[in-house]
């Protein structure tokens, strides 16, 4: 699930119980670290939360594992992704170059 425009989290963070993985993206930091604290206090591990804005979504392959190949073949989605992280320009936020995203700790 992607919460794009994430804030504190108060729409990710009910369904990441029940989710497999969750991403919550905003260009606020201060927005995310609140999100994250509130991640942390009710123990959810599955949501990962991002420092982008609605242009920042094709870099969210660069974040993303790799597609693995379904029935012999690739995964649809393995090219677009494959794409988005040969289009989108890759620079350094915090420590780690993810196109124009990053990945905000708590």
């Amino acid at each position: 699930m992607l919460d794009l425009g994430c804030g504190t989290g108060q729409s990710a963070l009910p369904p990441a119980r029940g989710a497999r993985a969750v991403v919550g993206m905003d260009p606020e930091p201060d927005m995310l670290r609140l999100a994250a604290r509130e991640g942390a206090r009710r123990g959810l591990s599955n949501v990962t939360w991002v420092l982008g804005a609605d242009r920042d979504v094709p870099a969210l392959g660069a974040l993303l594992p790799a597609p693995r190949p379904a029935r012999g073949d690739r995964h649809r989605h393995g090219a677009a992704l494959d794409a988005a992280r040969r289009a989108v320009p890759r620079t350094t936020v915090g420590r780690r170059a993810v196109g124009r995203c990053a990945a905000v700790a708590a």
